[in-house]
């Protein structure tokens, strides 16, 4: 009769449980070294498109600030120039044309600045949408696939 041994003291067999302990150690520590190195690899993308987008952004309010800074100049030299002409009027008549002219360029002005402002923000924002959007979009595609573990 040939010996045969208890399936029992295999499983509990120190030699055994030490090599299944030790590769299943190996395969989590593995496993989870690829996951924080995607993991990193992710953030690390994920920065630097907010970083893309920021720079969009902070060129944008550049743009913004210096066509504003132009518009109150303009202002401010047009409400001088205005005030000239009001000193030398010569009836309430002239005085109210001088003043309708300025309110009405005043208008036209603050319309078309408004405008222009406007589509620069539209664009500002649209660019600055792009790097963090096309993150999001690769970040949905990773998530519907299964992990490889």
């Amino acid at each position: 009769m040939p010996a045969t041994k208890n399936t029992t003291q295999t499983a509990f067999d120190p030699a055994i449980l030490t090599v299944t302990v030790k590769e299943q150690v190996e395969k989590a520590t593995a496993a989870a070294t690829k996951g924080f190195g995607e993991l990193k690899a992710m953030t690390e993308a994920n920065l630097n498109a907010a970083m893309k987008s920021s720079s969009v952004m902070a060129k944008g309010f550049e743009v913004i600030g210096r066509q504003v800074a132009a518009l109150a100049q303009a202002n401010v030299e047009s409400a001088l120039a205005t005030a000239q002409k009001l000193a030398s009027c010569k009836n309430l008549q002239e005085a109210t044309e001088v003043q309708a002219a300025f309110t009405k360029s005043a208008i036209d002005t603050w319309r078309a600045e408004g405008t222009k402002l406007t589509e620069i923000g539209t664009k500002m924002s649209t660019e600055a949408r792009q790097p963090l959007s096309a993150r999001f979009t690769q970040m949905i595609e990773k998530a519907g696939k299964p992990a490889n573990f």
